[in-house]
């Protein structure tokens, strides 16, 4: 149960840490079997909660709508919202990221007060997932942020082309001293492995959606 998988989370979590959850149910109360309403994570110490990730958008169709009642039952209850936006791939090689993501935005917080939008944390999930992965672990293990980086893209072709390359450099000249990106001319699926398991004494952060094939090492 919930209750048994949080027992404890005010003592365990210490001062500085806040216990969130990843998803919520948009109802406060009723039969919703199997569903965790925001009442019952805040009666276990939870203080703050994702909604709309990208994987709940796109395997269980939550609408920016319905992403946005959440936003509201949370701040009702005093929860932190932890609301993530962001575009597919395809949006951005069509060039409609930009209005993907306003509509998001739009549907999901437009209609609330300016200071409730002052409460809520905005998580972009764009492309840059394993960049992102990697800022996050250097944060969670500083012990590591000064090891060599190296951004790998893979895709068979001959082109030497990595999608927003300008702006990938400038994230990673800004958040690692010693950061590289090299693109492998290989079918990802296929190789990636093989060329993993070739390097020694390396650690592999992935982004979202590139752990799958790394897994199965």
């Amino acid at each position: 149960t919930v209750q048994h998988g949080a027992d404890g989370l005010e003592e365990r979590r210490g001062p500085r840490i806040l216990g969130a959850a990843q998803n919520c149910h948009v109802e406060e109360k009723g039969a919703f079997t199997g569903e965790v309403s925001v009442p019952m994570l805040k009666s276990i110490g939870v203080r703050a909660c994702i909604v709309g990730h990208s994987e709940r958008r796109h395997y269980f169709g939550e609408t920016d709508a319905a992403v946005g009642r959440k936003n509201v039952t949370l701040l009702k209850h005093g929860l932190l919202p932890i609301y993530c936006c962001g575009e597919q791939r395809s949006d951005r090689e069509e060039g409609r990221f930009r209005d993907v993501v306003a509509s998001q935005l739009h549907e999901a917080l437009g209609t609330l007060d300016p200071s409730d939008i002052e409460r809520i944390v905005v998580a972009y999930d764009g492309k840059k997932e394993s960049a992102f992965a990697l800022k996050q672990f250097s944060h969670l293990f500083i012990q590591f942020e000064d090891l060599p980086i190296e951004f790998v893209y893979v895709k068979d072709d001959e082109s030497d082309e990595i999608p927003d390359m300008e702006l990938l450099k400038e994230y990673t000249n800004a958040h690692f001293d010693a950061g590289n990106i090299t693109k492998l001319h290989f079918h990802a699926d296929q190789s990636f492995t093989k060329w993993l398991k070739d390097k020694k004494n390396t650690l592999l952060v992935a982004g979202s959606f590139a752990r799958s094939g790394a897994s199965m090492l």
